[in-house]
C-alpha cells in the first residue's frame, strides 16, 4: 500500500497521485473507517435474496467497495461502477481483474448514470461520493438512483456532513483533525487539503440528506453508522 504523503496544491483532484495512495488515504483520513466498511457490507446482506442480483457503486473510485462485495458474493451478482476519474477507473480495472464476474466500469460523471444503468439493482452504494456532486444536481441523481432499483432495494449512502449547530461542527472537525494527526498527517498537510477541498467537497446536513432521500421516494431512511462529521445512511425503496 502506497503511503499518502500528498501536500495538496490547488483545487482537489482525484489524479494519479491520489489514486496511487487512495487506500492508505481513506484508512487514515476517515474516523472509524474499518467499522464503516464492514457495516456497509454486512447491513446489505439481508437484501440479497435473489439467486442473481445487481449492484451499482456510484463513485467506485479504485474499486475498493466493489472488491469487498465481489469477494463475498462473487458470481451471484452483476456489478457496475462509475467514476469521473479516469485514473480511478484504470486502478479499479486492475484491482478487479482477478474476478471472473459480470462487471462493467464506466468513466463518466456520476450524474450521467442513467445513460448506462440496467434499472434492476438490488443494491446501490455511494461511499463518500455525492458530497462532490453540486448540491443542485443531487436531487436529480437520487431520483435516478431510486428509479433504477428493484422493489425493496437498498441504497447505502456515506457522506461527510455539516453539523447545523456551529459549536458542534467546530468540535467535531477539531476532533477529526486530531485523529488525522494521530494517524501521521502533519498540520501542513491537513490545512492544505482543507483549502484544496473548498468548493469541491460541499457537505450537507443530516436533515438535508434525509430529506433528499425521502423526496426521491425512499420509503425508509435511517442512520446505520456515525462518527464525528461522517454519517452512513440506509434507504429502502419499499415494494
Amino acid at each position: 500500500m502506497v503511503k499518502d504523503e500528498i501536500l495538496a496544491n490547488g483545487k482537489w483532484e482525484f489524479d494519479k497521485d491520489v489514486t496511487d495512495c487512495f487506500d492508505d488515504m481513506l484508512s487514515r483520513s476517515i474516523p472509524d473507517y474499518a467499522t464503516m466498511r464492514k457495516l456497509t457490507l454486512d447491513i446489505t446482506e439481508p437484501y440479497i435474496k435473489d439467486i442473481y442480483f445487481g449492484m451499482l457503486d456510484i463513485g467506485c473510485s479504485n474499486g475498493i467497495n466493489l472488491d469487498m462485495f465481489i469477494s463475498k458474493y462473487y458470481s451471484k451478482g452483476a456489478y457496475m461502477g462509475i467514476d469521473t476519474s479516469k485514473e480511478m477507473i484504470n486502478s479499479a480495472s486492475e484491482r478487479l481483474n482477478k474476478y471472473d464476474v459480470q462487471l462493467k466500469l464506466i468513466n463518466d460523471d456520476v450524474i450521467n448514470i442513467e445513460d448506462y444503468c440496467m434499472f434492476n439493482y438490488n443494491i446501490i452504494t455511494s461511499i463518500l461520493t455525492i458530497q462532490f456532486v453540486p448540491i443542485e444536481k443531487r436531487p436529480k441523481l437520487l431520483n435516478i438512483l431510486y428509479k433504477t432499483m428493484k422493489p425493496n432495494g437498498v441504497f447505502i449512502l456515506v457522506e461527510k456532513i455539516l453539523q447545523p449547530i456551529y459549536e458542534f461542527d467546530n468540535l467535531f472537525v477539531d476532533s477529526y483533525y486530531k485523529i488525522k494527526q494521530e494517524n501521521g498527517y502533519t498540520i501542513e498537510q491537513i490545512l492544505a487539503k482543507k483549502k484544496s477541498l473548498e468548493g469541491v467537497l460541499i457537505p450537507n446536513t443530516h436533515q438535508g440528506n434525509v430529506e433528499m432521500l425521502k423526496n426521491a421516494g425512499f420509503k425508509y431512511v435511517d442512520t446505520f453508522w456515525k462518527c464525528l462529521n461522517f454519517e452512513g445512511y440506509i434507504a429502502i425503496k419499499g415494494e
